[in-house]
């Protein structure tokens, strides 16, 4: 049993050497299959989809939440960008699967959440 440890250890920091020696792909070098929403159009929409949450939280909070509101809120994004549930779906899955390309998208989500922060905290101070 020992052994079998031994084996399964060395196989783990073989396979977590290998990853971290691996090149990253940038963003331009990924491959983005016919469906699948551009990295670009994914931080627009990811970072509308966290300011409705963070909306619905602050009605929740204020025990004001209710389905209704959510569906509407949702069904705005999806509008607004001429997109299908299904489809935003299909793409989170892709990117889950190509996890450097999600990181830069939240990256840069985390990037448009800030400038939009800024501007309501400038539009406060008016």
């Amino acid at each position: 049993m020992n052994r079998m440890k031994k084996n399964y250890a060395i196989l783990l920091i073989l396979v977590v050497f290998v990853i971290s020696c691996s090149p990253k792909k940038e963003i331009s070098e990924i491959e983005i299959p016919p469906g699948i929403i551009s990295p670009d159009s994914m931080v627009m929409i990811i970072a509308d989809i966290q300011v409705v949450e963070a909306t619905l939280r602050e009605y929740k909070r204020l025990g004001k939440d209710s389905d209704q509101r959510s569906e509407k809120f949702y069904t705005q994004i999806f509008d607004k960008y001429d997109l299908k549930p299904e489809r935003y779906n299909k793409s989170i899955k892709f990117y889950e699967g190509n996890l450097e390309v999600y990181y830069e998208i939240y990256t840069d989500v985390i990037s448009r959440l800030t400038y939009i922060q800024t501007e309501v905290n400038n539009q406060d101070d008016k």
